[in-house]
């Protein structure tokens, strides 16, 4: 598929709530502000569903100073979405429970992240 390179910050965000209510907003933008005093960086997004995935990312998986390859389209974005998301829901308690009976101190979002990253 036709993906798209982004820079997720390291930098606390400012990404604004996907609409449930079709997939373009009223003025076609779709901005993250990643922001720390006076550095600010905007990255620009051409859909709300690379907007969903990134906030995926950032939020969920704590993704930050890292470029991440995102589809271009709407339905790829979509469905990428639901894949890692459902793939994080179960595996992601999974790797929990085998690093506790291993009784190591891994972050289970370290070894996902590694997972899916590498």
């Amino acid at each position: 598929m036709k993906s798209e390179e982004f820079d997720i910050a390291n930098l606390s965000a400012n990404i604004p709530k996907p609409k449930n209510t079709g997939e373009s907003n009223f003025f076609d933008t779709y901005n993250i502000y990643f922001q720390e005093g006076n550095k600010q960086i905007t990255v620009n997004l051409k859909n709300g569903s690379q907007l969903k995935l990134i906030r995926f990312f950032y939020e969920e998986l704590e993704v930050k100073g890292a470029k991440i390859l995102l589809p271009e389209s709407s339905e790829d974005c979509e469905k990428t979405f639901q894949i890692l998301s459902k793939d994080f829901k179960t595996y992601g308690t999974q790797i929990k429970n085998v690093l506790k009976s291993l009784r190591s101190t891994a972050s289970y979002l370290a070894v996902y992240r590694d997972l899916v990253f590498s």
